[in-house]
């Protein structure tokens, strides 16, 4: 909110300077304040005509425009910090889903394999039966 007040009062000052730099020689003595000109009159001088809905718009933009910013600025930061809550909620789900998969794969390591399931064995079996395949065959 701070920042918005301090962006406000940055712009404002740049639009005065801005006018007091760029205005033509509008500063004779009838021109140190503002006068209402009516279609149809001659101006008293020259330089930057402000119309008064210019000024309406304005203050319409200040007192509602800004307070709806403002308050979508908070929302949105509002929104973040939830956001920032569901992701670390969720960081911390997938690190102890990473640790209890690291226990199961340790605990499935240490579980021995049956004796049937042994490769030892069928090598040997494989073996001895192809050596009585031959046998029998030669005989």
């Amino acid at each position: 909110m701070r920042w918005t007040k301090l962006f406000l009062v940055i712009a404002n000052l740049s639009l005065l300077l801005t006018l007091a730099i760029c205005a033509p020689e509008a500063r004779g003595e009838s021109c140190v304040r503002s006068h209402e000109i009516n279609k149809g009159i001659e101006a008293p001088c020259d330089g930057v005509l402000w119309p008064k809905n210019w000024s309406i718009q304005a203050v319409t933009c200040v007192e509602v425009d800004l307070p709806e910013a403002i308050e979508k600025e908070q929302r949105a930061l509002a929104d973040a910090a939830d956001c920032a809550m569901t992701l670390s909620r969720l960081q911390e789900a997938y690190e102890a889903n990473i640790i209890n998969l690291e226990r199961i794969a340790r605990d499935a390591a240490r579980l021995e394999s049956q004796w049937y399931e042994s490769p030892v064995l069928w090598l040997s079996v494989g073996l001895v039966g192809g050596a009585a395949v031959a046998f029998a065959v030669s005989e």
